[in-house]
């Protein structure tokens, strides 16, 4: 059984997998059972079966990674069982073949020979299978080896085969696997044969006899061999001489299998031959018989394939260990090649050859040439289709990519004509023009005619061209690798921009290590690699023979090994070292020779035991020549390592390392043996040299170890013969006498370098060849003598080092100097190079190295450019340098050109597919020579004007840009453009710096007939210094048109914004300046109180904030309005956001954040401050729009006050800036700041406008309602950070946090403020003539000065704002409101007496969305009224969306002010208020886009207590219940909801109470007379006898609906609003049923008494209250004593309401049913609204319409206040009033105001308003309207008498108070108002015509029942709700009269400068008018307008 762990118990992967296993073990291990017991029955076939199953098995076929000793014992019984299995089955099939051959023989005897040719294939088959399963069953047996122990029998079948077939080796290890195991696996196998056959061999005693037997077969097979002399041979015969043995083996018969029987040894050596693995390593050769010994190590390594799973470029030792199948046989192929075609090339071979007897491996390169030409004649056969283009509808840069197209199909191979290169040839003559410009004459070189003719022997053009031209036609490696010269140093500071001084000079020191330990080949020594013939002969020979003997492939190598790292001449070397072999082939060679390590390091240790070591020294030439191949491989790797970085070689570096160090010790120990000056003085040097490289590139180099053995070796050199070229090795320097001086003058200044801080003040003086001083030292020689023997790259290289020291040190200028040093050098160089070198190679050679340097030695110099951003002065030296750039820059063109003919032709090839590190270079060469022609030319431009730079670099940024490689060489190029043109800022480069910015960030811009074309180039991150550059010249080209705030960025310009943005990032915060600003801007929004000291210094510009400039790298971003854009785009997003209804408000906190981080850098930008306060706008906005609940909370409305107050503080800073910029504009001397301020106030000019428009609205939204001035009481808001989330949109949590609030005396004056915004929006309309708005709203805020001359001038601004809005609007959305406003203002100038109905209705023509639908004249005021409604449907019909709702308010108003219409003016309001249930909202209307945030709610408020107070006049209940629900789950709509609730509520119990005759007091009256235990007994009785009931009366159906109304009003009034007026009627309504009940009740517990009224009366106190319908009970028991029982209280009666309910429930849902259809239950309305009994009661729950504040027209800084108003209206409102000069002039409307104001057909004010209006009376239309008035009176004075007595004496009271209180009124005023009261007025629908009269409206005694009112809330006002304070003092109506007492709440006129005394007419029962009520100045109301709050001022 298996244990395993279960795998529910726990889900750990390492136990899952642990417990698979073990059920594969168990699996495996019954199906090996089962296998075995199939094959003891020899059933072979199913045995078989079962074996192929088990190696399916996953632990079977797989490694066993775990180490499973159980797995592995499986595995080794399951090889050997299927090995034995196979080997059984072969000889079964023998014995079955034996019987069918002696069958067939006795069968066939007649057979002859039919069949014989078929009978012999199918032996042959037979044969070939047999041998492949005798194959695999050697493969089963042995494999078996490595998984467990052999055993014996395994052992002897295994030594039996191998030795019948001959294979002796394996034979030989299979005896030796168990007589000598040591020797087998070294020991290592502590276990290894422990079986039960024991061997001992010394002990020959205790061997068994098969063992014995298994001895003498293993000396059978010695002597077979030849093997007598060996130590196992010799143990195993003196085993074997032992008698025992002898005896056994003369006793004991051998037993073997005859193998011979399954396939003879003759058969199995065929067949084993005929299958034998063979390689074929090829050799090339040319007809010269030059070998290719390049090609020969190439594919003598490409044998042995890469180990699976190992890299391909890691050379392993001896990869054939890692083959599967063993390479027999290997032989060499020699092929011929032909040679190069091109005659040029051909005596550039022949040419090549050098003296002094030295040799090169030449390696032919035909088959590239071969490669190119099938390539060419391929592109011949095809043919592209391009489209026709006319060129001159091109571009430069298109004109260019066409015609490289369409050439490349167009042209033939050898077609390459110069007018393929017209482009090219225009751009040549262009920049030379432009160079001429800095008094720089280039020769004229066609440079075109030589790219086409490809020939060196152009003799126009400078030589190097040509040669540098014709080489990049044949390209090869030798051209990459000396292009690509490593010259910089590892450690060189280029990976580090900066650094601490201990940092750099650790850096400088390392590099100067690195400098002088760089071993090129050319570097110390010249190194010309020898160029004869190969002998042909000796290596020929030498592979001849190998073929020839057939060895194998270690021979093989050998061979190689030995040929090419024997020595050669006298001076020392190898072809190695002395030739030139490719880098691949070197690479081979290393591989190679790795392979052989092991053996040819045992080899060579064993020669250090020969005595005769000394005479044999020359054998030691390869093992030298070996160990330098290591070390140059090993110092390889590990300069790679430290470039890359890599790991992963780390494995072979250590064991390469560890080769290294045994072959060095090697060699150690020889030259202790022998005396190396005499015997082998050359050797030793090599040796040394070597060692002296490792030395050098130790971790920690050692100058004095290796100083000391290279002056060992100068010595030593001197006396030998020497000169090693050292060709191949790029790490080993060539070995002579000269070179090992250098390198101990090297280590000499690199040990100065290391121990001298003035090192590099030392190098500057030498290298600026300064000339030696007296006072020079020691350190300073060597180095001289240094400079002076060494090559130029060892100069270049310490050049390198100074230019470092500069670049740590920001030494800008000093770099420059130095830069020009180092390209003199390189032109000197160039110079040097000689024409008539016949070696054209060399030639290329060292022009390409140069060419290498300078690229290296310019992108440093670029690099450290870029990082100083470019800021380098100029020099007189400059021109120079610029002209030898010249020499460079006609290289990268002719590169340029090269690249142009390979995409236009077929037989010129591109470097970038076969060379791309070579065309990489020379990309970089070509893009970093202009660069510093582009910086070169700047500095020494004659004329520097903008046009010459910017189209300079415009041509140069095409030539590149169509060549893809404009951004290459790390971008600097274009990076130099990008700043240069940003600090150029001229107006013309904007197509020229986008097309920057495109090719750098891949941002496409698109202009106006322009669009960024695609170079194709890689995109760049934007660093911070590039962001500074692009906002630099972005931002400005964002003002070009027009401001940003009216024409945001496109998306491509916010693009590139947003990424600089990211690249800048924000302002720190831990910088003190930042925090400090941050604080000062922060303290003043929130401490700041909104007074006229602010706003006077605002006008006067007076605002100054001491802001600091922080000193950040993000200044200049924000300098540059790198914020502010990112606050004015974002601000721009979130309105387009809120116009979709997407906006959320905290996406402004961006725009704050960045705003604010603008401000915090102190750049007192005005147009910041001006987005800072439309933010915070919009955020108030944002808090009042949508819900109310901010309006209704107190505390949440102060926050948002307080962040209104913000607003305003905002605009009041912008525009004090602004006002300081006109200032300053005006003054002669300017500063640098005052300059900085003009600039800022000139971008911010056209914002003006905005800005006064912006601040009105604001001012004017936060005095009027809903805000109600808290903006200007708000003293600290609450503590937070600017840009953070609001707590505003959050819960406040810290009640000590709260906002303080000032009091409404400190604050300014309506009047004074009145005059601030007349002049802010007088200023807004005049600095935009298309602002209708501001305009509208002046006409407001005039209208609030209650001047009633000023008609004059708020009519025609309200005009105009008509006329600009309908010119402003669109067909979709019509602009509404101003039209609206004209006519609620002609209306009340109208009604004010001001204007006749003639002129108003003229003037209402003058509105042409009027003057149709208007009819010609008007006779009437009924007219006129009836043609004002038309005006205001008209306004409902233009408006598209249908959102006005102003206008329909204001007929409803007009049906019932004026025409006394209730009908109409119901039906009116209809369409706003929605009573049906099926619609979820009371009130329909939308919010208009302008109108001001907030009063969406109030106008809400407003129309359903409007609606509530139609409904309660009307006395229709259910309508009100109905209405009452919906409010209740309004929601968040309207102010005032909990208080219209309890309004509507109160108006509701009332009005049931009057349905149900439910008197006032009784409740109470009932309560107190009752005794607390009958009335819970008989009330539970009671509720029990209605049980089952089904018939009721209409009166108790009618209780009992409303009683369960009154349940619900209760129930929605619960912890919402007030239940005291729900109880009482809730209460009484239960009590009027269950009384008399209760009557009967007690009635019966007296049968025997008589009830008389005598007799109750002496019983008991009986108080009957008669009705017309019932008696209503007050009962009272009987009894002198105090009662036992208390009183019942109203909470006693709740519980029995409920259950009566619960009870009813049946009949309460039948009569719901009904409602719900319409069927309500009858009731008389007039019995309703005759009954005054609860007058008192409406009174007290009538709201009051008045201010939260107090007007202020006597604060305590009013008359300061009123004289600084004074001084701004008259320093900066004098402005033309210019209206009707623009309404003629525009409109061509005339107005002569003087004329209409003063005609004669004005009429009565006193019909409207009873005011002191003279000359009313001498009026055509006044006199008939008192004429009418005094007819009028005489009926309402027969109807006062005919309504009875029952209100006599109230009346009588109201006329005494009355005549009291008009003792001051005029008598023509009376008789006016008697007259107006009946003129030409058109009488409500009359409710009852019986009933409803029109009478006076006299004055009540204040302790008569009051009337609930209608509140003539005109929508022009604003207003809050209060709760009165004096529930017996209600306000008049001027609406309402009579018997109905109202609370006036209707406004008067916002025009009235003067007290008017007024009366209204009342709708009432009778229509009953009396005279108004004098009202008292102190508790005079306040009125207000429909958007704006509006006061009654005071005489």
């Amino acid at each position: 059984m298996s244990s395993f762990t279960a795998i529910n118990v726990t889900d750990d992967e390492l136990d899952i997998e642990e417990h698979t296993r073990e059920l594969q073990i168990e699996h495996a291990l019954e199906v090996f059972d089962k296998a075995l017991k199939f094959q003891k029955d020899r059933c072979f076939e199913s045995a078989s079966e079962l074996y192929d199953a088990l190696f399916e098995i996953e632990i079977i076929s797989s490694r066993n990674d775990t180490h499973n000793p159980m797995i592995e014992q499986l595995k080794f019984m399951a090889y050997r069982n299927r090995g034995f299995l196979k080997v059984g089955e072969l000889f079964d099939e023998l014995e079955d073949d034996k019987e069918d051959v002696e069958l067939k023989e006795c069968d066939d005897t007649a057979g002859g020979q039919n069949g014989t040719i078929v009978e012999q294939d199918e032996d042959h088959d037979i044969l070939i299978s047999r041998y492949h399963r005798l194959l695999s069953a050697m493969d089963d047996l042995t494999t078996a080896l490595n998984h467990g122990e052999g055993d014996l029998k395994l052992m002897q079948i295994i030594t039996e085969m191998f030795t019948f077939y001959g294979l002796n080796r394996a034979a030989r290890f299979g005896f030796e696997y168990k007589i000598k195991p040591s020797e087998i696996d070294g020991g290592v196998n502590p276990n290894h044969n422990t079986d039960d056959l024991n061997w001992n061999i010394s002990e020959p005693r205790t061997l068994l006899p098969n063992q014995v037997q298994f001895i003498s077969r293993f000396k059978e097979l010695m002597l077979r061999i030849g093997d007598r002399y060996s130590e196992i041979f010799l143990e195993v015969s003196k085993v074997l001489d032992n008698s025992l043995a002898q005896r056994i083996l003369s006793t004991r018969k051998m037993q073997t299998l005859d193998f011979g029987k399954i396939i003879s040894k003759e058969e199995f050596s065929r067949l084993r031959h005929s299958h034998v693995q063979s390689s074929v390593v090829s050799v090339p050769y040319n007809r010269q018989n030059m070998y290719d010994i390049s090609a020969l190590l190439e594919n003598l390594e490409a044998v042995i394939p890469n180990a699976k799973g190992k890299a391909g470029n890691l050379h392993f030792p001896d990869d054939y260990m890692y083959t599967s199948k063993p390479i027999d046989r290997i032989s060499i192929d020699f092929k011929l090649v032909e040679e190069p075609r091109d005659q040029d090339e051909k005596k550039q071979l022949k040419d090549t050859s050098l003296p002094d007897g030295k040799v090169t491996i030449v390696i032919d390169d035909d088959v590239e040439q071969e490669k190119s030409l099938n390539e060419m004649n391929k592109a011949t056969t095809e043919k592209d289709q391009l489209p026709s283009v006319s060129s001159e509808e091109l571009t430069l840069a298109q004109r260019i990519a066409v015609k490289r197209l369409r050439s490349r199909n167009e042209a033939k191979i050898d077609e390459l004509t110069p007018e393929l290169f017209k482009d090219q040839a225009k751009f040549l003559d262009e920049f030379s023009k432009y160079i001429e410009l800095c008094q720089i004459k280039l020769p004229k070189q066609d440079l075109i005619q030589t790219v086409i003719s490809g020939s060196l022997k152009n003799k126009n053009v400078d030589f190097r061209i040509v040669n540098f031209q014709y080489y990049l036609n044949h390209w090869k490696s030798v051209q990459s690798k000396s292009l690509l010269t490593d010259f910089a140093p590892v450690s060189s500071s280029e990976k580090k921009e900066s650094a601490s001084d201990d940092d750099y000079m650790t850096m400088r020191n390392k590099s100067i290590e690195d400098i002088l330990n760089v071993s090129s080949s050319s570097e110390d020594s010249e190194r010309t690699p020898s160029a004869s013939s190969l002998d042909a002969g000796c290596i020929f020979k030498k592979l001849t023979d190998f073929n020839k003997t057939g060895g194998h492939l270690y021979q093989l190598r050998w061979i190689v090994i030995d040929y090419l790292l024997g020595p050669i001449g006298d001076k020392g070397g190898n072809l190695v070292t002395n030739g030139s072999i490719t880098d691949a082939a070197l690479l081979s060679l290393e591989g190679i020779t790795f392979s052989m390590n092991e053996l040819l390091y045992k080899h060579y240790e064993a020669k250090l035991e020969d005595p005769r070591i000394e005479n044999d020294m020359g054998s030691w030439e390869v093992a030298l020549s070996i160990f330098e191949l290591f070390v140059n491989s090993y110092l390889r790797i590990l300069k790679r390592d430290k470039e890359e970085e890599s790991t992963d070689m780390l494995t072979f570096d250590e064991d390469i390392g560890h080769i290294v160090e045994r072959w060095e010790t090697l060699f150690d120990d020889l030259f202790s043996f022998v005396d190396y000056q005499s015997v082998s003085p050359q050797l030793w040097l090599r040796f040394s040299w070597a060692k002296s490289c490792l030395l050098r590139n130790k971790p920690e180099l050692s100058t004095k170890d290796v100083s000391s053995l290279l002056s060992k070796m100068s010595k030593v050199g001197e006396r030998a013969k020497f000169d090693i070229p050292m060709v191949n090795y790029d790490f080993i320097p060539a070995l002579n006498l000269n070179s090992i001086r250098i390198q101990l003058s090297k280590m000499d200044v690199l040990e100065a370098f290391t121990n001298d801080d003035k090192s590099n003040k030392i190098l500057e003086r030498i290298l600026l060849q300064k000339g030696p001083s007296s006072e020079e030292t020691d350190t300073e020689i060597e180095m001289r003598k240094l400079m002076e023997n060494s090559p130029t790259l060892l100069k270049l290289r310490l050049w390198s080092i100074l230019l470092t020291f500069y670049q740590n040190g920001h030494n800008i200028q000093s770099y420059k100097i130095g830069f020009g040093h180092v390209l003199s050098i390189l032109v000197k160089e160039l110079n040097a190079l000689k024409q008539e070198d016949a070696d054209t190679l060399g030639v290329n050679k060292k022009l390409l190295k140069i060419l290498g340097v300078f690229c290296y030695i310019a992108k440093r110099y670029v690099s450290f450019l870029s990082s100083e951003k470019w800021n380098v002065k100029s020099a007189p030296s400059d021109r120079e340098v610029l002209e030898k750039l010249m020499i460079f820059t006609r290289f990268a063109y002719v590169f340029l050109l090269h690249e142009d003919t390979a995409e236009m032709v077929s037989f010129r090839h591109t470097l970038k597919k076969d060379f791309a590190k070579a065309y990489e270079c020379l990309v970089s060469l070509t893009v970093l020579s202009y660069t510093l022609v582009l910086v070169y030319y700047d500095f020494t431009l004659c004329d520097p004007s903008p046009d010459k730079i910017n189209d300079f670099y415009s041509i140069i940024h095409v030539q590149l840009g169509v060549r893809h490689i404009c951004n290459s060489s790390g971008g600097y190029l274009l990076d130099y453009m990008q700043q240069k043109l940003s600090e150029l800022l001229w107006e013309y480069s904007d197509r020229d710096f986008f097309q920057i910015v495109h090719c750098r960030y891949g941002i496409q811009v698109s202009m106006e007939y322009y669009e960024a074309y695609d170079h194709q180039t890689e995109k760049t991150e934007m660093t911070d210094t590039d962001a500074i550059a692009v906002s630099r010249y972005v931002i400005p080209y964002c003002y070009r048109k027009k401001h940003p705030l009216l024409n945001p960025p496109r998306n491509d310009i916010k693009s590139i914004l947003d990424m600089v943005y990211e690249s800048v990032g924000d302002l720190p915060g831990i910088d003190a300046s930042v925090r400090r600003n941050n604080g000062i801007i922060t303290r003043f929004l929130d401490n700041t109180v909104l007074d006229m000291d602010i706003i006077s210094d605002a006008f006067d510009g007076k605002f100054e904030m001491a802001l600091s400039v922080p000193d950040c790298l993000q200044v200049q971003a924000a300098k540059n309005g790198v914020y502010f854009m990112q606050g004015l785009m974002a601000l721009h997003t979130f309105r387009i956001r809120r116009r979709a209804m997407q906006g959320r408000s905290a996406d402004l906190d961006f725009v704050i954040k960045m705003l604010q981080m603008d401000l915090s850098s102190g750049s007192h930008r005005i147009d910041s401050w001006l987005l800072l306060g439309e933010a915070y706008s919009y955020l108030v906005e944002d808090d009042i729009i949508w819900t109310s609940d901010k309006l209704n909370n107190e505390e949440k409305k102060n926050y948002t006050a307080s962040v209104q107050k913000q607003a305003i503080l905002c605009y009041l800073v912008a525009f004090s800036l602004y006002q300081h910029y006109k200032l300053l504009r005006n003054e002669e001397r300017k500063t640098e700041e005052t300059l900085e301020v003009l600039k800022q106030g000139a971008k911010f000019e056209p914002l003006a406008p905005t800005l006064w428009n912006l601040l009105g609205r604001e001012l004017y939204g936060a005095w009027m309602k809903p805000m109600c001035k808290l903006a200007f009481r708000v003293s600290a808001s609450h503590t937070h950070l600017l840009g953070s989330p609001f707590p505003s949109n959050s819960i406040i949590k810290d009640s000590g946090n709260s906002t303080t609030i000032l009091d409404g005396t400190k604050i300014m004056s309506d009047t004074v403020f009145y005059q601030i915004l007349e002049l802010v929006f007088s200023r807004a309309y005049c600095s935009n003539g298309s602002d209708w708005y501001s305009l509208m709203y002046l006409a407001k805020v005039q209208l609030k000065q209650r001047d009633r001359h000023r008609f004059q001038s708020i009519l025609p601004n309200l005009l105009l704002s008509c006329l600009v809005g309908l010119k402003e609007s669109t067909r979709e959305d019509p602009i509404v409101q101003p039209h609206y406003v004209y006519c609620s203002a002609l209306y009340r100038a109208f009604k004010h007496g001001e204007i006749g109905y003639s002129s108003a209705l003229e003037l209402l023509k003058k509105d042409p969305i009027f003057a149709e639908v208007l009819p010609e004249t008007v006779v009437s005021n009924n007219d006129f009224l009836e043609s004002l409604i038309t005006a205001l449907r008209k306004c409902l019909s233009y408006d598209k969306k249908k959102w006005q709702h102003k206008p329909r308010y204001k007929i409803a108003r007009i049906y019932l002010d004026d025409f006394k219409d209730l009908e109409s003016s119901k039906k009116e309001m209809d369409s706003i208020i929605n009573l049906k249930p099926t619609v979820r909202s009371l009130s329909t209307i939308w919010k208009p886009d302008n109108e001001r945030p907030g009063k969406h709610f109030v106008y809400n408020f407003m129309y359903i207590n409007f609606y509530i107070e139609m409904l309660d006049y009307t006395a229709d209940i259910y309508p009100m219940i109905y209405l009452i629900k919906k409010l209740r789950k309004l929601g968040s709509s309207m102010i005032g909801q909990v208080k219209t609730f309890d309004s509507a509520v109160a108006k509701a119990c009332v009005m049931i109470k009057k349905i149900m005759y439910i008197h006032p007091g009784y409740l109470d009256l009932q309560i107190t007379q009752m005794v607390y235990s009958e009335f819970i007994n008989y009330s539970k009785e009671f509720i029990e006898s209605l049980k089952g009931k089904t018939e009721f009366t209409e009166w108790e159906k009618s209780t009992i609906f409303f009683l369960n109304e009154a349940y619900e009003f209760r129930k929605m009034a619960n912890g919402f609003a007030a239940t005291g007026i729900i109880d009482d009627c809730y209460h009484s309504l239960y009590l009027t049923l269950f009384m008399p009940y209760l009557q009967r009740k007690l009635l019966e517990v007296k049968p025997n008494r008589e009830s008389t009224q005598e007799e109750l009366s002496s019983s008991q106190s009986l108080e009957l209250v008669s009705d017309s319908r019932f008696k209503q009970v007050s009962l009272k028991s009987p009894g002198s004593g105090p009662r036992e029982k208390i009183r019942v209280a109203r909470r006693d009666i709740t519980p029995f309401c409920v259950k009566l309910i619960k009870t009813l429930a049946p009949i309460l849902s039948q009569l719901r049913k009904e409602a719900f259809k319409g069927n309500f239950l009858p009731y008389d309305k007039e019995l309703v609204l005759e009954n005054r009994e609860y007058d008192n009661v409406a009174s007290a729950n009538t709201l009051n319409w008045e201010y939260d504040i107090k007007e202020t027209d006597k604060s305590a800084n009013d008359a300061a206040d009123i004289v600084k108003a004074k001084y701004l209206v008259t320093k900066y409102g004098n402005l033309p009033d210019s209206t009707l000069s623009r309404l003629r002039d525009v409109f061509d409307i005339s107005l002569d105001m003087e004329s209409i104001f003063n005609n004669d057909q004005a009429p009565n004010a006193e019909i409207f308003d009873v005011g002191e209006v003279s000359g009313l009376e001498n009026s055509g239309e006044g006199k008939d309207m008192v004429k009418n008035a005094e007819k009028d009176a005489s009926v309402e004075k027969e109807a006062s008498v005919e309504k009875g007595a029952s209100y006599e004496k109230n009346t009588s009271v109201e006329k005494d108070a009355s005549s009291e209180n008009d003792t001051n009124s005029d008598n023509n005023k009376s008789k006016a108002l008697e007259g107006a009261e009946s003129s030409e007025v058109k009488p409500i629908d009359k409710i009852n015509e019986d009933q409803i009269k029109v009478k006076e409206f006299e004055k009540q005694d204040q302790n008569a029942l009051n009337a609930p009112e209608i509140i003539n809330l005109d929508d022009d006002s604003d207003f809050d709700v209060k709760e009165s304070e004096n529930t017996h003092q209600s306000k008049l109506t001027e609406f309402f009269s009579g018997k109905h007492k109202h609370e006036v709440v209707e406004p008067i006129t916002e025009i009235e400068k003067y007290p008017v005394k007024r009366r209204k007419l009342v709708i009432s029962r009778n229509f009953q008018t009396k005279k108004p009520e004098p009202v008292q100045e102190e508790s005079k109301p306040k009125y207000e307008d429909v958007e704006d709050v509006e006061n009654t001022k005071k005489d």
